[in-house]
């Protein structure tokens, strides 16, 4: 029988799959990779679950990697994990890399801005680099060149995938668009994955430095939402007087799935003095505020669900002992509402939840709307918080900052009629928001004291500041590397016309329910767990 001379034996068969079949293996993978991360990206993050959906996809797009790498028998010479090629590929990289690390340096003289919060952000960056080196060289530029059966074609698709992983981020997008290319010209030349990972790492190291705050929106990516990462333990704070001018402290836990929005009032020293639930129908807790409206002698407590899909935005008054009195619905977002009380009215925001505006609303306390405000301006996602100030002078100011989500920066805006900002400034230089109080210095001097928004490593470093954003106090509430920054209220305690600070627990996984009130020169004064 006549044999050809390649043979047609089954082993033979099994070892050389047709090209159609690895074409059709490659697209199948890298369409898989991408349904997995940008289904992540786009959707997963803002599940509740959202732990459990990022370690199903990195599992599955390392098991994509993985079994590609069995599949086609990808060698570690081939995938440049190797040392032999390395001066040679450093040869051809670091010059490259010189030269764009001078164009970016350049770019930071006329325009950047020298800002890093944390040192970790620039450690990590190797490790990191390495791994999204992995990912475009051996992953998609590799299976590219399957698909497409053209070098330059394939390294061409890679970058372009590669770049639109960065969505919606357009200058990040094009920056890496073109580092995309770059590193795979570098890497199809002299294949070598240290020497493009060190590329990577350097170059992303100056973005970051100076233009992380600015140019590139801290780097974010995916749909900006409403996500879960902070939600937890903590505790939320508010302060108010009595009919005879006793101070109390008004608490509500940390949002979180299956919490109740459980109101306790304690006195300064945290005794408890009464409790209610506010919405039994609805978990993740609430928002609250205390002041007066004019129902009777003393303050009253507002509350309103808090962030979750399907929460109404819906404002309950009650008294002190957890009485109802008034009930109104703002709007038919969801995700509930903060609350604010000034001018003896009730100033509410909604959501947060993607697409809600930045919206203001102040209500009489029986749910009349007195007036709006949109500022849809400002650079927030996700809808905003706010307070009104009054004064007798400039009359009432608005004060609006960011809700607790990733993209928005600790900033505040004070507007006045017309609503054109008269003064704004950064607080921290980090996201997730703020937490704002008003604070008196002395009977007629009211000043905003803040706490940073909750992730976790932001410490509750409490500042205070005047109307044109000048700093006045600055002192850490507590020292605690895994703190999540804090939500914060003021009081008068001993009558003197100068406010102390009501500090609780920034709402974190495991942080505890624990309320501390200082003095404006950082002496702790009381200390007392809420739940």
């Amino acid at each position: 029988m006549h044999s050809n001379g390649h043979g047609s034996t089954l082993p033979y068969v099994l070892k050389h799959t047709s090209t159609t079949h690895q074409r059709v293996v490659a697209c199948l993978s890298l369409t898989g990779a991408s349904i997995l991360i940008f289904g992540y990206l786009w959707w997963g993050r803002f599940q509740y679950f959202h732990s459990a959906y990022l370690t199903g996809v990195q599992l599955g797009v390392i098991l994509l990697i993985v079994g590609n790498h069995w599949y086609f028998r990808d060698s570690l010479s081939n995938l440049g994990i190797r040392f032999d090629n390395l001066a040679q590929s450093l040869r051809l990289v670091l010059p490259v890399t010189g030269l764009a690390a001078l164009l970016v340096l350049l770019a930071a003289a006329l325009a950047g801005e020298y800002r890093l919060e944390r040192w970790g952000d620039l450690l990590i960056y190797l490790p990191w680099a390495l791994i999204q080196q992995h990912g475009l060289q051996n992953f998609l530029f590799r299976r590219f060149r399957r698909v497409a059966q053209r070098s330059g074609l394939a390294l061409i698709c890679a970058a372009v995938l590669f770049a639109l992983l960065h969505l919606p981020n357009p200058p990040l997008v094009a920056v890496t668009l073109v580092g995309g290319v770059l590193w795979c010209w570098l890497f199809r030349r002299v294949p070598n994955l240290f020497a493009v990972a060190l590329s990577h790492a350097l170059l992303a190291a100056l973005v970051l430095v100076f233009f992380k705050f600015s140019l590139f929106d801290q780097f974010q990516i995916g749909r900006p939402g409403q996500r879960y990462e902070a939600f937890g333990d903590g505790v939320l704070v508010a302060s108010g007087y009595d009919a005879a001018g006793e101070a109390f402290i008004a608490t509500l836990p940390g949002h979180d799935r299956g919490r109740t929005s459980l109101v306790r009032l304690f006195s300064p020293e945290g005794n408890l003095l009464t409790e209610w639930v506010a919405f039994e129908d609805y978990g993740f807790s609430g928002n609250l505020a205390v002041g007066d409206l004019g129902y009777q002698d003393g303050d009253e407590i507002v509350v309103a669900p808090g962030p979750a899909p399907g929460n109404p935005s819906l404002v309950r008054v009650f008294n002190r002992a957890g009485e109802r009195l008034s009930e109104f619905e703002v709007s038919s977002s969801s995700y509930g509402a903060g609350v604010a009380v000034g001018n003896n009215s009730i100033v509410v925001t909604p959501g947060p939840a993607p697409g809600h505006p930045a919206e203001v609303m102040e209500y009489s306390p029986e749910g009349q709307l007195i007036q709006s405000w949109n500022f849809g301006e400002l650079e927030f996602q996700n809808s905003i918080r706010a307070l009104i100030l009054e004064d007798a002078d400039q009359g009432n100011v608005v004060v609006v900052w960011g809700t607790p989500i990733p993209i928005n920066p600790s900033r505040i805006f004070l507007f006045q009629e017309p609503t054109q900002p008269f003064s704004q400034w950064n607080t921290y230089g980090t996201t997730y928001g703020l937490s704002v109080s008003p604070i008196r210095l002395a009977e007629d001097s009211v000043a905003l004291a803040t706490l940073p928004g909750p992730l976790g490593g932001y410490q509750a470093d409490l500042k205070v500041f005047d109307r044109l954003g000048r700093e006045l106090y600055n002192f850490l509430a507590h020292e605690d590397p895994a703190a999540c920054g804090g939500n914060l209220s003021t009081i008068d305690l001993n009558g003197d016309g100068r406010d102390e600070v009501v500090v609780g627990e920034g709402i974190c996984p495991g942080r505890q329910s624990t309320v501390r009130i200082m003095d404006l020169d950082g002496h702790l004064l009381h200390q007392w767990d809420a739940y």
